[in-house]
């Protein structure tokens, strides 16, 4: 039986900033990657997607990015292996409690653009700290996994435990 996994990025809006149209998109997609508050979104944010896609069953993943809201995460920041480390356990974290709180549980981590740039070492490292983080759950991470394996960025490999 083949099974498609419609996707979409989604809880990008921040403070008085409202980007996309999540409410609409969620009735569409079987599967959603939750900004993690970084590089978008904010907590509130964070709490009413994860309610909506709770409510609606849609599978919740994270989406952590670098600390760079005014650049969307695109820029490359200079970061330490221990500060993406950090990084990740903060986001991935986050949405974990946020997902727990109305009985959900995440699925998976996507590092979000310029966090999945980083040097070899640093996705590396952050690639272990995903699975460490989510380690019941599905991990996907198509740029780090693009880069360190010479594959497609949309060769999407999962990791199952």
């Amino acid at each position: 039986m083949l099974i498609i996994d419609l996707n979409c990025d989604l809880g990008e809006s921040f403070g008085r900033y409202s980007l996309g149209q999540d409410e609409e998109v969620i009735r569409y997609i079987s599967s959603g990657n939750v900004a993690c508050g970084f590089h978008a979104g904010d907590p509130g944010v964070m709490r009413r997607t994860v309610e909506l896609l709770a409510a609606r069953n849609v599978a919740i993943g994270a989406h952590p990015g670098l600390p760079d809201l005014v650049g969307f995460g695109r820029r490359e920041l200079a970061v330490e292996p221990e500060e993406v480390e950090n990084l990740v356990i903060y986001q991935v974290g986050a949405l974990k409690a946020f997902a727990e709180s109305v009985g959900a549980l995440t699925g998976w981590a996507i590092v979000w653009r310029a966090l999945s740039w980083a040097t070899k070492e640093v996705r590396i490292l952050c690639l272990m700290q995903c699975l460490l983080a989510e380690s019941r759950c599905l991990l996907q991470v198509s740029l780090l996994f693009s880069w360190l394996t010479g594959r497609p960025p949309g060769d999407i490999l999962s990791w199952q435990p």
